[in-house]
This record gives structure tokens, sequence and C-alpha cells, in this order.
């Protein structure tokens, strides 16, 4: 899809298809090449959905995130602001207030950033958050997500469609190349500005961006790693459906206490794992569980299993209990008992 003279009418007309459904959409723009094309293709492909009549939203709202890192954010932010005023959007700054942390600044900054477009399409009832992510940033957070030991789940990567805290999340520009959205800025002549920081080598992201022509050359080209995340999600999607089929057969609920049979043990370790997560996040939903720690708890009680011993352990604010005969059991773990480590 695209050229060398970037994008067609039609070209977003396909892409912005599953748009149509919705009547209100927040547009996450920072003023960068994705996001100023994002922005100018859907108000030009409203406005052609509006000369021929067919079905699309009735208003699109532009937010502008300033995380007041560097100097220049909160004037870029305002010429995003008066560009979707001149295309007709009511635009928004929304500011990254208080202390910065001195470690992990791009995923907290990033984490700043989805909650303040939430909130903000929470207030002003927007119904979905549109965002520029592409291909190539698709490929950046897989290959991040390898190198910090991710599972099949994450390396599922970003979606075009999904949810975040009861807010749904677009991405139509997720199989496009960057190259394809230059191209495309540069022919319709749509200014953008670069961000500094997208230089800076301290940041992980940014180390990545810069092996690009390496990777690529060695075969690990961005369309290859999106659709490895495709494949993964496909995955996904039969695991996901095992795990609610088995749920119900194997679980019973009763008095704050989740009781496994012992037929768990005989399912794939996969989805014993899953099983074992849905199990502990209905206890503790906000509860993180490293995949390793995961993996060591399941292993470590299937070993009594196998050897027909009782076992206990804890995870995520939750203690497990296997009989002899394979039949496991959670419930809360007592307060002052949280935070111990995992133990035979």
């Amino acid at each position: 899809m695209g050229d060398q003279h970037g994008l067609s009418p039609a070209d977003f007309d396909s892409l912005f298809e599953p748009l149509r459904s919705f009547d209100h959409l927040l547009v996450a723009v920072s003023g960068g090449v994705d996001s100023t094309v994002l922005l100018n293709a859907l108000c030009e492909w409203l406005n052609r959905c509006r000369t021929h009549q067919r079905q699309a939203p009735s208003k699109i709202s532009v937010a502008c995130v300033d995380h007041n890192l560097r100097e220049g954010s909160a004037r870029e932010a305002r010429a995003v602001k008066k560009m979707a005023q001149r295309l007709g959007c009511e635009g928004s700054i929304l500011r990254w207030q208080g202390e910065k942390p001195l470690t992990g600044l791009q995923e907290k900054a990033r984490e700043m950033r989805y909650a303040l477009l939430q909130k903000q399409a929470f207030k002003i009832k927007a119904e979905a958050i549109v965002l520029a992510h592409h291909a190539d940033d698709q490929a950046e957070t897989l290959l991040m997500r390898m190198a910090a030991g991710s599972g099949p789940e994450g390396l599922c990567g970003m979606q075009m469609r999904s949810e975040r805290d009861g807010m749904v999340l677009l991405r139509p520009f997720l199989k496009l190349s960057k190259a394809a959205l230059i191209a495309t800025a540069q022919s319709a002549q749509w200014p953008w500005h670069e961000d500094p920081s997208n230089q800076q080598t301290g940041f992980e992201r940014v180390r990545l961006r810069q092996m690009q022509s390496l990777r690529e050359a060695a075969g690990l080209t961005s369309a290859r790693l999106g659709r490895l995340s495709e494949r993964l999600s496909r995955q996904q999607e039969a695991v996901d459906w095992m795990v609610a089929h088995y749920w119900p057969q194997l679980v019973k609920q009763d008095n704050g206490i989740i009781v496994f049979e012992a037929g768990l043990w005989a399912l794939p370790s996969e989805i014993v794992l899953r099983l074992l997560a849905k199990a502990v996040h209905a206890f503790n939903p906000s509860a993180v569980l490293r995949l390793e720690r995961l993996e060591l708890l399941q292993t470590s009680l299937h070993e009594n299993v196998m050897r027909q011993q009782n076992g206990r352990r804890t995870l995520g604010g939750c203690v497990l209990t296997v009989s002899r005969r394979g039949e496991l059991t959670l419930m809360q773990e007592p307060k002052r008992r949280r935070g111990r480590s995992i133990e035979g």
C-alpha cells in the first residue's frame, strides 16, 4: 500500500474503514510525521465521507501530550493545537505535571501519555482514541520485549484495535512503514516537526531504531516482525479460547477460595500457566506476574503432583496449596505474609 509518492485517498479509505462505526474520535497528535499524516488524512477522509453521504464519525477531537521534558515542547504542542483548529477540530494540550523519574523515563512517559489521553477521552465523551503507531514502531516494540524476556503474549505486540481501562484504542497505520508516511507527508506538503529525543541514544527504542538498516539486512524487516506479531496473536486467541473452555470444567469457587481439579495437570503447560495466572488475578487483578516466577511456580507444583506430595507456594498475594492427589487450592494470602518469596 502506497509508493514513493505516498498513500492515496483510496488507501486511506481502506485504512479508516474500521473507524466508520464510531461517532466521536480523539486523535493523539504529537506533531511528528506519523500523527501529522494521521490527522490530516482523517480530516480529508471525513470530508469525503460527508460529500458522498457515507457513514462516518460526526466529530474528531485532537489531543497533544506535552511531557514537559525538554525546551520547545510547549511551543510544539501549541502548533499542534493550531493545526487542529485550522482543520476544524477541537484541540487540547495535556501536560504531564509533577516530578519526573530519574530512571525508566520513556516507560513512565508512555504510561502518563496513555493516562492523560484516556482521561481526556472520557471527559469529552469520545468513544475511541486513534493512535499513529506504524509497522516500524511495532518491530521496535517486539525487539524490546524480546530483549526483556517477554513470553508469547507480550510478543503479540500492539493490536490494530484493543482496549485499555475501558477505552478503545485504534491503530489504523500499524501495517504501514514510516517511509510510506514520510512520502505521504512530503507529497501532500503537510509540515511536521522532529522530536530531538528521537536522536538520544540513551533510550533503548532510539538505539534499536538506529540499528534498523542492520537488522533489515539480516532479514529482520519490520514487515516480517509484524507478521510474527500477527501469527502470535492468532495463537494467543487459541490459547484464550482453551483457557475459557477449561476454566468452568476444572474450577470451583466458594467462599473466597478457588479449587482446581487434579485434571489441571494433564493439560499442556502453557494452558496451565494461563489458568494459574487467571486464578491469581481473580484475587488480585493488579498483581504483576513475571513469567519466570509463574513458570517456576508451575514447575514446582507439578513436581509435587508427580511425587504425590503436598505442596504450598505463594505468588501475587495468593497462597497455592496442592494435595498429593493433584487438587490445587488458591486463597488470599494473609497481609502479614505478603512479599515472601516462592519456597518449597
